[in-house]
């Protein structure tokens, strides 16, 4: 019984490993949205509008992509630039922020200092709720015509409900 378990302990480690070897690996180019945005903490003593401070940047990333024999996949950023000097225009759609306020918050600023639809990188006032942000524009990157409405998936960013902002102020007293 003992030699059976064993014999079958070693057949699945063995299976397990020489499976976990088999699969492809990619590397590949793709332009993608990156974003970062500011701490609740932050949000709920700064705003008293329930929103959010969000910075976008589209960028160029090399992605390593890992297919196991099984359809699992597993991708990887190996390098990541922002897309700057591109021939086209970029369109983002939401409310602009203030380049004051994104500097102040994330270190570093829209381009050129000012927050448009057609900085790269840019920010944003998000509201509450989920936001989709997309990016659209036809753009030449690496002497490539990339249509970014078709190239680059949108994200998702959940903004949860602030409304406790005025509680929280009084709480530390900043407001009387």
């Amino acid at each position: 019984m003992i030699t059976k378990r064993k014999f079958l302990i070693r057949a699945a480690s063995l299976t397990s490993y020489s499976i976990g070897g088999c699969g492809k690996t990619e590397t590949v180019n793709k332009l993608r949205i990156v974003y970062q945005c500011n701490t609740v903490d932050n949000t709920l003593i700064e705003f008293n509008d329930d929103s959010a401070l969000c910075r976008f940047e589209l960028v160029s990333a090399q992605v390593s992509r890992y297919t196991n024999i099984l359809g699992g996949t597993i991708e990887r950023v190996r390098s990541q630039t922002t897309v700057r000097d591109s021939q086209g225009s970029i369109r983002w759609i939401l409310p602009q922020a203030d380049n004051n306020d994104v500097v102040y918050k994330f270190g570093s600023g829209c381009q050129d200092d000012n927050c448009t639809i057609n900085a790269n990188p840019t920010a944003y006032k998000i509201p509450v709720g989920n936001n989709v942000i997309r990016v659209s524009g036809i753009v030449n990157v690496n002497s490539e015509t990339v249509d970014l409405s078709r190239a680059v998936p949108a994200v998702v960013i959940d903004v949860l409900y602030m409304n406790c902002s005025v509680y929280l102020k009084k709480s530390l007293g900043l407001l009387m």
